[in-house]
C-alpha cells in the first residue's frame, strides 16, 4: 500500500501534470552542465515511453510506481534498473523541488516500494571469446576495427586510447610501448603489436595523437564515437557490450595463459590486485 503522504510529484504552480516533458536545452539540474548526447536520447525515450504508458492520467506517486512495476515486468533486471534511473531524472527535470533534501528522501522511499535488487557487478560473464572477437573485427569497417583491436590488445580504457600521443611511442622489436598517464594520474606503458601500430599509423597519419582526428579542433575523437562502435557488438541476444568487456576479455585470456594476478594488474593499470581478482 502506498504511503499517501508521499505527495512529492507536484508542479511549482500546484497544478497536476498529465505528461512529462524535457526542457529544450536539457541542462542538468543544479550543475548547469550539458548532458551528453547518449543521455539526452535515453531521457527522451523514457519520457515518451512513460507518457504512452500513463495515457494522459494525472501524474502522481501511484502512476510513477505503476510505471516502475511495468519496467520490472517488461525488461530484464539490469535494463529495468537503468530505465528506472532515467525515469527518476526525468521526474527531477519536470519537478525541480525534488532536488530538495527532504523530497529526495521521499522520492527514494517511494521507489523502494518496488524492489529491484542490485545486479551482480561481476562482468566476467560478458567475456568475449577469441572466436567472437575475430568475428567482430571482421564485420566492422576496417577503420572502426582498429579501435577495437587496440582496446583489446592493449587492455586500455577509452580515455587512455583517446589520449595516446605519437611522441610517447617507443618500439622494441615487435612490440610498441606507449607511455600514458592513466586513471588516478598513474603512469604506465600500454603495449600493442608492431603490426597493429603500423596499421593505425597508415590509417590515421602522423598527427599529435595515435588516433588522430583531423576533423576535430582538438585532434581527438570523442568518447561517444568510440562507444558507438562498441555498441555495434551484437554477439548474443539482449547483451550490450562496453569497453570494459574488452578489458575483462584480455585479462581473462592473460590469466588463463598462466600470468599472475600481479602481472595482469600491472598490465591493466589497476591500483589494487583485488580489482583484478574479480576476473
Amino acid at each position: 500500500m502506498l504511503d499517501t503522504n508521499l505527495t512529492v510529484i507536484k508542479s511549482s504552480s500546484d497544478t497536476t501534470k498529465t505528461e512529462l516533458t524535457l526542457p529544450a536545452n536539457l541542462m542538468r539540474q543544479r550543475t548547469n552542465k550539458p548532458l551528453c548526447l547518449a543521455t539526452i536520447k535515453n531521457l527522451e525515450i523514457i519520457t515518451k515511453d512513460f507518457n504512452n504508458f500513463n495515457g494522459g492520467r494525472p501524474i502522481s506517486p501511484d502512476t510513477a510506481i505503476e510505471y516502475v512495476r511495468h519496467l520490472k515486468d517488461t525488461y530484464k533486471l539490469s535494463t529495468a534498473r537503468m530505465k528506472k534511473d532515467y525515469f527518476k531524472r526525468v521526474l527531477k527535470e519536470n519537478y525541480p523541488t525534488l532536488y530538495l533534501p527532504e523530497n529526495i528522501r521521499n522520492l527514494e522511499a517511494l521507489f523502494k516500494t518496488v524492489a529491484l535488487p542490485q545486479v551482480d557487478e561481476n562482468k566476467t560473464g560478458k567475456v568475449i571469446s577469441e572466436d567472437d572477437y575475430n568475428t567482430l573485427v571482421n564485420t566492422l569497417k576496417p577503420r572502426e576495427a582498429l579501435f577495437i583491436k587496440f582496446l583489446y590488445n592493449s587492455g586500455c580504457r577509452v580515455s587512455e586510447l583517446l589520449n595516446c600521443q605519437t611522441k610517447d611511442v617507443s618500439i622494441k622489436g615487435k612490440v610498441v610501448y606507449i607511455s600514458i598517464i592513466g586513471k588516478g594520474e598513474k603512469a604506465r606503458y600500454l603495449r600493442t603489436p608492431l603490426e597493429l601500430y603500423k596499421q593505425i599509423k597508415n590509417t590515421f597519419g602522423d598527427g599529435k595523437y595515435l588516433f588522430n582526428n583531423y576533423k576535430s579542433k582538438s585532434g581527438k575523437f570523442s568518447r561517444q564515437y568510440i562507444y558507438s562502435i562498441i555498441h555495434k557488438i551484437k554477439l548474443e541476444d539482449d547483451i550490450t557490450y562496453s569497453p570494459h568487456n574488452l578489458r575483462h576479455s584480455i585479462a581473462t585470456d592473460m590469466l588463463k595463459s598462466g600470468l599472475t594476478l600481479k602481472e595482469v594488474s600491472e598490465f591493466l593499470g589497476h591500483s589494487s590486485v583485488a580489482t583484478t581478482s574479480k576476473y
